[in-house]
């Protein structure tokens, strides 16, 4: 069962999303007030293991207009435990090739608080033949286990 914005009612009343773009930010601001959240803050930052600057991209010939880290950039990262965020009860990251670093950059607060957590899980196949995604080894190493829909 799909986890949405009517069922968030329910965990929690406070909201925040960290995005670089403008128009996500936007989105979820009002996706989330309309699911009854008292409180959204929303970070016009991305997220990783550290503070850092990135530049986003997407792969030449690609048709999508999702983008992914390509390097250095203009874009401010920060780690989530670096929000001092307190109790949590759901991550949710779709970050491309970054949900990795983003979650070393959560271990504090996803030891702390064991919330539940949403991320996206794509293998390839050589990850499949070693036993997972970066993302998925890490959640196994912290005591997680992956449930997924086939």
């Amino acid at each position: 069962m799909a986890l949405g914005p009517k069922r968030w009612r329910n965990l929690s009343k406070l909201y925040i999303a960290s995005s670089p773009t403008l128009i996500s930010l936007l989105a979820w601001r009002a996706t989330s007030r309309n699911s009854g959240g008292d409180v959204a803050i929303a970070y016009p930052k991305g997220l990783s293991d550290q503070h850092e600057f990135v530049s986003i991209g997407t792969k030449e010939g690609a048709r999508t207009v999702t983008g992914r880290v390509v390097g250095k950039g203009e874009i401010e990262c920060v780690a989530i435990d670096s929000l001092n965020l307190g109790d949590c009860s759901f991550l949710k990251l779709d970050l491309e090739s970054y949900g990795h670093r983003a979650l070393v950059g959560a271990t504090e607060t996803v030891r702390r608080s064991k919330p539940w957590i949403l991320i996206e899980n794509k293998q390839t196949n050589l990850e499949k033949l070693l036993g997972g995604t970066k993302a998925e080894k890490f959640l196994k190493k912290v005591g997680y286990e992956l449930v997924e829909k086939k």
